[in-house]
């Protein structure tokens, strides 16, 4: 099986077996297609290739932050350096983190992980 990493966007995806023998279709012409959508992700690797994922980004509320093995603490920074949001997440896999209260703009985020600290720029609409 080929892998293809796909941009964000609109896709037609017909479905068919390993000897491309149509397994699903929807019309006369033996055609068959879905639309597929696909959104952007955020997924960082830690040192031990375990995934920090953050999502939605650009967010309107909250953005979500998931981990396998565990968040410790999650801080927003403004792009000026303060400090915005500073949470105690105590090795939960995942964490909301409410921007609600919060500007649109730009933001720096911040995830302390057992496996080290990552950072991701996200925006809040």
């Amino acid at each position: 099986m080929r892998q293809h990493e796909l941009a964000p966007g609109n896709y037609l995806v017909g479905i068919a077996d390993a000897d491309e023998l149509q397994l699903w279709y929807s019309d006369a012409s033996g055609e068959g297609t879905f639309a597929l959508e696909i959104q952007e992700t955020t997924a960082l690797r830690g040192v031990d290739g375990t995934a920090v994922i953050i999502y939605p980004n650009p967010a309107v509320d909250f953005v979500m932050v998931n981990n396998g093995t565990g968040i410790d603490q999650v801080r927003l920074y403004s792009f000026t350096g303060a400090l915005v949001l500073d949470e105690a997440v105590n090795g939960a896999a995942s964490h909301r983190l409410d921007l609600d209260r919060l500007p649109a703009g730009a933001y720096l985020l911040s995830v302390d992980t057992p496996e080290g600290t990552l950072t991701k720029r996200i925006m809040k609409e």
